[in-house]
């Protein structure tokens, strides 16, 4: 017994040493840079006593690099599995306090076990990052390694949620992060890049900070490669957890239902004083997605990047729900290539989970010009209009506003798909507005001539009473009380609650990327 107590005890030791990871100096460092130790974040993360760690003696391989032989607790990485607010989620996390959080091929295989770990469980897979990329003395093997981990994840996609925070530096694993659903930024720590500034100075004489090579900011407001930003490690973490709330586990689950205390036939009384009839008048989409959802709360996802399209996930008498959504407020709610990109992978992610679509629509259409059509306008609105139609949960439109030419097409059409539109009675529904009808059809005739025909235009071919007796055409269900809204997506979604769409049987088919 007394030999059974002294393996314990030395058990206990070799543990407890192991989670000082790189040492109580590189710890002190980490703080120093405003971040937080890699077993701080698990305890902030995950409910407490929930977390079970796994390969904690992983060892390092031997390194042919005889000046290098120093010890790597853990590999520079942390695994195993816990609770998220009572959902079970694996998890990797990495330790920058050893070896800068290099990844290593011990390092590697870790990250691959807990990606099977997910797969295999069908629970969410998180990752915190924050590590300074290929291991170089390893060359070779955690190159190949990490590669199987990219592989993984590519299969991993649309099975199970994969959230990632990037919480330190992050080069060269960034196109493997690209593969997850969402990516988190703390502000002032996080950087993704290809490689880092010191040697894109050497190959390429740039001269770059982190911030302005792969920052959050960078990330967030241009590249588009970031979904949220936190102020710091804890707001990230915290993000995590909220976004986590609205999504199942895997794609064989529903999302829970919460009862939010709102009362599914609560009206916004509110609703028509906010909206101007003006179809140019300017106004904030946010404000209508609060009253509508149940206690106006709302999540936003790439809240600075493409900000004429809102992608949000909120709750709607309960229910998950996604929300793509016009702003008129940035570039009158245009959909141009970002915009189109952003409301894609927003679409694709909630069919994948299961998570019914709400279109909210003001917009004059698809961007035109020089500019656009040389980025590919076309092609990245034929993906939008691609997501949509492929998506197989519940869709609802409602058109708030405006809704011309290639922006009613991409927004959650009738013709695409979807199964339910509403309009407010404020809607105008048409291939083009009245002045470019006329700036077409009626160039011949005066000024005078063509402003009477334009309103004559409007008030006939895409009033929504007109679009609405049109039968043939099908595209609106009725016209409703904007102040009913509300009241009438949670019906809505009552009644489809149990779709159930068939898809072909092939291997996928070729959206344009």
């Amino acid at each position: 017994m007394e030999d059974m107590l002294g393996k314990i005890e030395d058990l206990v030791q070799r543990k407890e040493q192991i989670k000082l990871g790189g040492g109580t100096a590189a710890i002190e460092k980490q703080h120093a840079q405003g971040k937080l130790t890699v077993r701080e974040r698990i305890d902030l993360l995950l409910d407490p006593g929930t977390f079970t760690e796994l390969d904690i003696f992983a060892a390092r391989q031997p390194t042919v690099m005889v000046w290098d032989q120093k010890e790597t607790p853990s590999d520079g990485i942390v695994t195993g599995y816990g609770k998220i607010n009572g959902r079970m989620v694996s998890l990797w996390a990495q330790d920058f306090t050893v070896m800068s959080g290099a990844v290593g091929e011990t390092h590697a295989r870790k990250l691959c076990k807990a990606t099977d770990l997910a797969y295999e469980m069908k629970i969410p897979l998180i990752g915190l990052m924050d590590g300074a990329g290929g291991r170089l003395q390893e060359p070779l093997a955690p190159i190949n390694v990490a590669t199987y981990f990219l592989a993984k994840m590519a299969r991993n996609s649309g099975v199970v949620p994969q959230i990632t925070a990037i919480l330190g530096p992050v080069p060269g694993m960034s196109y493997t992060i690209q593969l997850t659903d969402f990516i988190i930024m703390a502000k002032e720590t996080g950087f993704q890049y290809v490689t880092s500034p010191r040697i894109v100075k050497r190959m390429t004489g740039e001269d770059v900070t982190h911030q302005e090579l792969g920052g959050a900011r960078i990330h967030s407001q241009i590249s588009g490669c970031c979904d949220l930003v936190g102020a710091d490690d804890k707001a990230c973490l915290q993000q995590i957890k909220d976004l986590l709330s609205f999504v199942p586990s895997s794609c064989e689950e529903y999302p829970a239902i919460v009862d939010t205390g709102d009362k599914p036939d609560r009206i916004a009384a509110d609703m028509i004083e906010l909206v101007p009839t003006g179809v140019n008048e300017l106004y904030d989409m946010r404000e209508v997605i609060a009253r509508i959802v149940d206690t106006s709360y709302f999540f936003e996802l790439k809240p600075d990047f493409a900000k004429n399209i809102i992608t949000c996930f909120a709750r709607l008498g309960g229910r998950s729900v996604g929300i793509v959504a016009s702003q008129p407020m940035v570039k009158a709610g245009v959909i141009d290539t970002d915009a189109a990109d952003k409301m894609t992978r927003f679409i694709r992610f909630c069919d994948a989970f299961n998570i019914p679509l709400i279109y909210l629509v003001d917009t004059p259409g698809v961007i035109i010009g020089t500019t656009e059509e040389r980025k590919g306008i076309l092609r990245h609105g034929a993906k939008a209009a691609y997501a949509v139609a492929e998506a197989t949960v519940p869709q609802i439109q409602v058109c708030i506003r405006k809704s011309y030419a290639g922006g009613y097409i991409l927004m959650g059409s009738k013709a695409l798909g979807i199964d339910l539109a509403f309009a407010w009675p404020i809607a105008e529904v048409g291939f083009m507005s009245s002045p470019a009808a006329g700036t077409t059809l009626l160039r011949k005739l005066d000024d005078g001539q063509q402003k009477e025909k334009e309103k004559e235009y409007s008030s006939k071919l895409i009033d929504i009473y007109w679009v609405a007796g049109r039968k043939d055409t099908d595209m609106i269900e009725d016209i409703i009380d904007p102040r009913q809204t509300r009241p009438i997506l949670i019906k809505a979604l009552d009644v489809t609650s149990h779709k159930r769409k068939s898809i072909p049987n092939r291997k996928h088919g070729n959206m344009p990327v």
